[in-house]
């Protein structure tokens, strides 16, 4: 029981959060972080672009968002599902059971590390970034 007001509590101050992020937020801005991976190596992170993702996230505007950050989205969508069953908004045995497979975990290791080294490529334009 006490678990569940923390995690109420927690849900709201995320809520403030974001609805201060979205309020005070230019995407292009001086008001983004320096990624200093980016800074030091020239080379993208799996998070550069999380921040002006979650700004369209947060405007409705889905395309862009992908657009910055795709893995962030998916991250956003598995998290907030995840969440959900964990907290018993979604009743469902098979999916309950299936994101506590730890194969589920090191298979979002895997995706987040391919999409850390494919956005690098020079070939592959669709995971940059929109500037």
């Amino acid at each position: 029981m006490k678990t569940k007001y923390l995690l109420a509590l927690t849900l709201f101050l995320v809520g403030i959060f974001l609805l201060l992020y979205y309020k005070n937020t230019n995407p292009y801005g001086h008001q983004m972080g320096v990624c200093y991976f980016r800074a030091l190596t020239g080379y993208k992170c799996p998070g550069c672009g999380s921040q002006r993702s979650l700004y369209y996230l947060l405007n409705f505007q889905f395309i862009n968002a992908i657009k910055e950050n795709a893995f962030f989205v998916f991250f956003i969508f598995f998290f907030s599902l995840y969440l959900a069953v964990k907290i018993k908004i979604i009743r469902l045995k098979f999916l309950e059971n299936l994101l506590q497979n730890p194969y589920v975990l090191y298979g979002l290791v895997f995706l987040m590390f391919s999409f850390w080294i494919l956005r690098n490529m020079p070939f592959f334009t669709t995971l940059t970034g929109l500037k």
